[in-house]
């Protein structure tokens, strides 16, 4: 393996010095800052969190389930600040809307239990109006991509490229 050649092939794809100069613009927002303090912290507790099994079951060490309890205390501290977050963008939106909206969207998923095939043919427009029914974050405008995108879905598209399409149309459009 050429190291040079493959330095070189991943600078060709690292984001043009505009292109950072343009995503540091958009970090000056107190309520971006704080998301991504609220996405740093979800990683490094996630992290810490599956560093406590991989102790148990690689290394043999006792579980220790103090620490799964405080890690998930910290993962918990941090979504509540991102539910903040969205009260302070006048959302509508709480942290126990965040799991209301959460638990209606598996229910609507998987009716009975989980199952490998309703994970991946989901109907993706009925997991919206999940949603938007219970008011949770402003998706109309993706529902309505995503209804008319319902029917590319039916016709074998899968839904992980409806939802960078429906994603690409958001981010021109809005």
């Amino acid at each position: 393996m050429d190291l040079q050649k493959a330095t070189e092939d991943a600078i060709r794809t690292d984001p043009s010095e505009e292109q950072y100069k343009a995503a540091y613009d958009r970090l000056h927002s107190y309520e971006i800052m704080r998301v991504l303090h609220v996405a740093m912290g979800l990683s490094t507790e996630a992290g810490e969190f599956m560093d406590q099994l991989k102790r148990q079951i690689f290394y043999g060490e006792k579980q220790d389930w103090g620490n799964l309890i405080e890690e998930s205390g910290d993962i918990t501290w941090y979504l509540r600040i991102f539910a903040d977050v969205l009260r302070s963008l006048k959302m509508n939106v709480d942290f126990e809307k965040i799991i209301e909206s959460n638990i209606q969207k598996l229910r609507q998923r998987f009716p009975d239990k989980f199952s490998g095939e309703q994970a991946i043919n989901r109907n993706v427009v009925n997991e919206v109006k999940v949603f938007e029914k219970l008011g949770a974050v402003a998706t109309h405008k993706r529902g309505v991509i995503l209804k008319i995108l319902q029917k590319t879905h039916d016709d074998g598209m899968a839904t992980e490229t409806l939802d960078d399409i429906a994603n690409l149309i958001i981010k021109e459009v809005m």
